[in-house]
């Protein structure tokens, strides 16, 4: 978990840095294991938690794809709604924690600056 915050792309340029990656939540077990990263790391609010990870459909609009391998989505976790792509700007995928809600997906303006967190690439 990163405790500072950057734009989807410059959280990928970040995670790419120190050799590793923006994290690819392909799993249910994957999911909650992000979640419970970011829950007990400092960037934690009990109200609202945003954390970039590294899914969008910058290349393709409505077809979303892991950054860092190209695959497209098998597993996701979509907050009721999403993705809307509202205003024809939301590209990027973050992990929202929301109280009452639990951790949930959610599409957002990849301009926006939120969290993120990497994961190591294994070979």
């Amino acid at each position: 978990m990163c405790p500072e915050q950057r734009n989807w792309t410059e959280a990928v340029e970040r995670c790419d840095c120190y050799a590793m990656q923006l994290a690819i939540v392909d799993t249910a077990e994957k999911h909650d294991a992000v979640a419970q990263a970011i829950y007990s790391s400092a960037v934690f609010s009990q109200w609202w938690t945003d954390v970039w990870i590294g899914a969008s459909d910058i290349s393709d609009e409505g077809l979303f794809r892991w950054q860092a391998t190209g695959e497209t989505l098998n597993y996701t976790n979509w907050k009721a709604g999403q993705p809307n792509n509202y205003d024809g700007e939301e590209h990027c995928v973050h992990l929202q924690y929301i109280s009452k809600v639990g951790f949930k997906w959610n599409d957002d303006q990849c301009s926006k600056k939120k969290y993120f967190i990497c994961e190591k690439v294994c070979d």
